[in-house]
């Protein structure tokens, strides 16, 4: 068991245990092993649950904040078992689950890709690339415009008809002997997955800030695990000796910072905000600290949200929205023990932050009949890190690094139409939508 110095610089501010956080309903029994377990966040009332446990898949959903769970599982063919290996959800109607499918009679096993579009009453099967075990590698940017990435190989298939077709896409990043990806995850504007050496240890992480259309590839120090993104310049990333690193420049360079005091298990950026919130793992029949905490300065001090709960999966999708799942470690087995699921339910978590919602961008003339605007950032919003826009069906239409020197956004090329405009900068995403009358 670790045990984590406090350097004078770390600030606490102890709140009564479950203050912030409500306990909800629970879709399976209290100390049912977790088996690939997915908690899917979709908004402060919605969300998604899978569990293996230990022949069974469940898929489970709420839209009440977790007053009831639906039993929203596959109606499979038979002749073979299934697993659960990733669930995707993009809102409380869509939703892709990848099972394994073993065959009872020759026991050999593929990876099938299933759909819905009525939250969850049937599904429906879709094409699935020849990808090597891809467990948490399945993302949708939007109801048609998704990726998958092959962990082994490093190939990355796109789609953007919903999963129906897929295109093979040659912009990834070679894998080096034996080294192979997990956890691709996506804030703010930026899509990164981290790489892995035969030693289980992150060596490296893929970054791309055009929904993998391009890919930059950047080594960092060796660590207990990969590194969290919270835009596409600011990152924090764990150490081996208990510590936290924290990046302004996209993981070029690293700058010490500080961790959380307790064994460190999920770590999540609050979107549209500069926080990150932690949560402690526990080991079942090991002593250690349990709680979560959350940092408004890149790891420089963390405030404590209370000290009573373990966490397998933390997960906001707004200041004010977001779930737990909470779980301890059952070693020696390689499953977790569920203890329950939870909703944030305290003050917004951007209340020490710069909260962008309070950062106004303004564009002009909109509408716009050449297609040609003009931003205006406030000066607190600080640099301009990324621009992106998309149409109604989620998919780019433009995308720049910067502004340029005028702030002028030409969109002359596009139909007319209603687009969404997103501003990446220091403060945090800045979005608008324009329109080409």
């Amino acid at each position: 068991m670790r045990k984590f110095l406090l350097p004078l610089l770390l600030a606490l501010s102890s709140l009564p245990a479950f203050a912030q956080w409500q306990a909800v309903s629970n879709p399976v029994p209290i100390n049912s092993p977790l088996i690939r377990a997915q908690l899917d966040a979709i908004d402060s009332q919605t969300a998604w649950f899978t569990n293996y446990s230990p022949s069974t898949t469940q898929f489970s959903r709420t839209i009440d904040g977790g007053q009831t769970w639906q039993n929203v599982g596959l109606a499979l063919p038979s002749g073979a078992s299934y697993t659960s290996n990733t669930l995707e959800a993009v809102d409380a109607q869509h939703a892709w689950a990848i099972m394994s499918r073993t065959s009872t009679s020759t026991a050999n096993s593929t990876l099938e890709l299933y759909s819905t579009a009525d939250g969850g009453a049937t599904w429906v099967l879709r094409k699935l690339p020849a990808v090597t075990n891809p467990t948490g590698m399945l993302h949708f940017f939007s109801l048609t415009e998704g990726v998958v990435l092959d962990r082994v190989s490093g190939a990355l298939y796109r789609t953007t008809d919903g999963g129906i077709s897929w295109q093979l896409q040659s912009t990834t990043p070679v894998l080096s002997a034996g080294q192979f990806l997990l956890s691709m995850r996506e804030a703010s504007g930026v899509l990164w997955a981290n790489v892995y050496n035969v030693q289980v240890q992150p060596v490296a992480f893929w970054a791309s800030t055009d929904r993998g259309l391009t890919w930059r590839s950047q080594s960092i120090p060796v660590a207990p695990s990969g590194v969290v993104f919270r835009d596409a310049q600011h990152a924090l990333l764990p150490t081996p000796q208990g510590g936290m690193l924290s990046s302004t420049d996209g993981g070029l360079t690293w700058q010490n910072a500080t961790a959380p005091p307790f064994r460190l298990g999920p770590l999540t950026p609050i979107p549209g905000t500069r926080a990150y919130i932690a949560g402690a793992e526990h080991w079942i029949g090991i002593a250690s600290d349990k709680g979560s905490a959350v940092t408004y300065d890149d790891g420089q001090t963390w405030t404590i949200l209370e000290s009573t709960n373990s966490y397998q999966t933390i997960q906001f999708t707004a200041p004010d929205a977001g779930w737990h799942l909470r779980a301890s470690f059952a070693a020696p087995t390689t499953w977790y023990e569920y203890e329950g699921i939870g909703r944030y339910v305290g003050n917004p978590l951007a209340n020490r932050a710069a909260n962008t919602s309070a950062l106004q961008l303004e564009v002009f003339p909109n509408p716009s009949a050449s297609g040609s605007f003009t931003l205006q950032l406030p000066t607190a919003a600080g640099r301009v890190n990324n621009v992106r826009v998309f149409d109604t069906l989620g998919r780019t239409v433009y995308h720049a690094s910067a502004l340029p020197a005028d702030q002028r956004l030409d969109l002359s090329q596009q139909l007319k139409g209603l687009y969404s405009l997103e501003v990446q900068t220091d403060a945090g995403l800045l979005r608008s939508k324009v329109l080409i009358e």
